[in-house]
């Protein structure tokens, strides 16, 4: 089995971040219809676990950081 945590920030402009919402939304959307069609399908099955998080969250600059102007 395996297991996969990233966690990764990136400072994309909005536009950018609302196409990767609607892809992550797509991506969510397959996973629970891989469960229904395998379900209906009869298949041998293991329970996996999607957990997403996306958000705009706040870091200070690299200019704040470092005390300069």
């Amino acid at each position: 089995r395996e297991f996969l945590l990233i966690r990764q920030l990136a400072n994309i402009p909005n536009e950018l971040a609302a196409e990767f919402f609607e892809r992550v939304k797509a991506l969510a959307k397959e996973f629970e219809a891989a469960d229904e069609k395998s379900a209906a399908e009869g298949d041998t099955r293991q329970t996996y676990g999607l957990l997403i998080g996306f958000y705009p969250t706040f870091y200070f600059s690299e200019d704040q950081n470092t005390g300069e102007s």
